[in-house]
């Protein structure tokens, strides 16, 4: 999958009109192929369409929550975004309908194109709502040099990735302090670079 920088502000300028060139894995007559097609993000209305048509689709298959992380409500999920938002290189809905992404999609593929896709819609988004490490670096990176980048850069951060930024610079700042022979932390016996910087971020961020 292609890696997006969190720094590409012109994706976020162009919004919905923004597409991506991509392929994705598939299988015809017995050979492996490439499908080329289109990525564009959704738009409000679109997204609340996905909503409202996985809510229905799991109520109806007799789901007692009918929201995120049940099994029906995900699956419609997906299948309802890669249907708006994947389109032929011509521009034209790559998929014909909802139906035919769950009935003639293999699974694995639908979860894939969605991950596609939502990684686009991440990029053209106007917050960042989640990060990898090395996109963590990237923005510590931008915050030191500061200057407008920077503030760009920080403004587009939603209110939780804030508060894992501060959390994440903060241990940082702590551990640069410490005395450079010490390998382990005193309270868990854990060596300091084994630690992953975002996944402790993001454990004390949840504990709030």
């Amino acid at each position: 999958m292609p890696a997006v920088s969190i720094l590409d502000l012109p994706n976020l300028l162009r919004g919905n009109r923004a597409t991506r060139a991509t392929t994705f894995p598939d299988y015809e007559d017995g050979k492996d192929v490439e499908r080329p097609c289109l990525l564009v993000p959704l738009t409000g209305s679109e997204e609340a369409e996905v909503l409202a048509f996985a809510a229905k689709y799991a109520r109806d298959r007799g789901a007692t929550e009918a929201k995120s992380g049940d099994p029906l409500y995900d699956l419609a999920f997906m299948a309802k975004s890669v249907t708006t938002g994947v389109r032929t290189p011509e521009g034209g809905p790559f998929f014909p309908s909802v139906e035919h992404v769950l009935g003639a999609l293999p699974r694995e593929t639908m979860v894939y194109v969605f991950e596609l896709l939502d990684d686009w819609q991440s990029a053209c988004s106007p917050s960042v709502r989640n990060v990898n490490d090395e996109e963590l670096w990237q923005g510590a990176a931008a915050l030191a040099i500061g200057g407008s980048e920077s503030e760009a850069f920080f403004d587009r951060l939603s209110p939780g990735m804030r508060r894992t930024y501060t959390l994440f610079l903060a241990s940082q700042l702590f551990v640069s302090r410490e005395p450079k022979s010490p390998t382990s932390s005193p309270s868990t016996g854990t060596t300091t670079a084994s630690l992953r910087p975002l996944a402790r971020a993001r454990k004390r961020s949840k504990t709030r």
